[in-house]
């Protein structure tokens, strides 16, 4: 037997469950509108010309930055079809540069000690590479 709340015919909980609903539409809502999403999709694609198929593939992956060719232009070999975003590489190269100055300061350090001088001054290119 279920019970009613002040007369209107409705269950006790239907408020509750229908304030929770809107509650999550809502915040569903605000998430998409201020959430971002950081997604790297891998596929490989097929250009299918009047001749042949051809299989374009990158092998790392990346994200596409833009797409340079369109349905019926001639492309002579060697043509750049598609260009990727460069933040992938550039990031690698920026850790190893950090990862070789750390190794630099650390070779001299050593030297140093190997030499039983108290102190050390790095070689004049480190400072500039870690700036």
């Amino acid at each position: 037997m279920t019970t009613r709340s002040h007369g209107t015919g409705e269950a006790p909980g239907s408020h509750f469950f229908l304030v929770m609903c809107a509650v999550s539409v809502l915040a569903c809502g605000v998430w998409a509108w201020m959430g971002t999403l950081d997604i790297i999709s891998l596929a490989t694609g097929e250009v299918i010309p009047s001749s042949q198929i051809k299989s374009l593939q990158h092998l790392e992956g990346g994200i596409v930055q833009g797409i340079r060719v369109h349905e019926g232009d001639v492309v002579q070999a060697g043509e750049d079809l598609v260009v990727l975003e460069p933040v992938r590489n550039e990031s690698e190269v920026r850790e190893l540069r950090a990862r070789i100055t750390a190794l630099e300061i650390q070779a001299i350090r050593l030297r140093a000690e190997v030499a039983g001088s108290p102190g050390a001054t790095p070689a004049p290119e480190v400072p500039a590479i870690i700036s």
